[in-house]
């Protein structure tokens, strides 16, 4: 069991004892090693002119469901999983506003049956889960990098910027990694600040830990 989540301490000795640095002449095993995540990702890049329109025509389905980190709320198309976020909060509002205003032209049905099968795959580490999510050309570039992380090991919000090529970019880096719409899934989570701490997690610094302690003590 992993203490002390929030200090400088605790970061720092995840990154020294799990750390892995992105290394572009590595590719294959990196991608060997990112099967573990278990994801079958499908991305679209939307222009700036195109976000208003983003979602029109879709249908997404959503359902709410326990899983050990908090309760998992899940979208999902015909394409697959679009949406997974995590919260304390069952069925919180807050939560399911923000998930609806990343497609904001698509039309919302709550139905826990259709998203069930999703939620197995998940749960169960079954299948590979289809991921279906669309950005900006920096931010898919971000979570495909992000996916690469294998399970057990962290990296550095400034290494995913190196990796990419934008050295400089890294709190842009940090805040793409703050929009990633399926967390869990592409795993935010294995990211921390090279200075300590475990940085920000968009769902709540908690269940960050939790996802990392689940991992890291296995």
């Amino acid at each position: 069991m992993i203490n002390n989540p929030y200090s400088n301490t605790f970061s720092k000795a995840i990154i020294n004892n799990n750390y892995i640095s992105f290394d572009p002449n590595n590719e294959p095993n990196m991608l060997a090693s990112a099967q573990s995540n278990n994801i079958c990702l499908k991305s679209e890049v939307i222009l700036p002119s195109e976000i208003i329109r983003k979602g029109k025509g879709i249908i997404i389905n959503y359902g709410w469901f326990d899983s050990p980190y908090g309760f998992m709320l899940i979208l999902a198309t015909k394409r697959g999983v679009c949406g997974l976020a995590l919260t304390d909060n069952y069925r919180s509002i807050k939560v399911l506003e923000d998930m609806v205003s990343r497609w904001p032209q698509a039309h919302f049905v709550e139905n826990q049956d259709s998203v069930i099968p999703c939620a197995k795959t998940i749960l169960e580490h079954g299948t590979k889960a289809d991921v279906y999510i669309s950005g900006s050309q920096f931010q898919i570039k971000v979570w495909e990098t992000v996916l690469k992380i294998p399970l057990g090991n962290v990296t550095t919000y400034s290494q995913i910027a190196n990796y990419i090529g934008k050295p400089r970019a890294v709190r842009a880096v940090a805040t793409a990694i703050g929009r990633n719409p399926v967390c869990w899934l592409i795993p935010c989570h294995r990211v921390l600040p090279k200075a300590g701490g475990l940085g920000g997690y968009h769902w709540g610094l908690s269940i960050k830990y939790n996802l990392l302690n689940d991992e890291l003590s296995k």
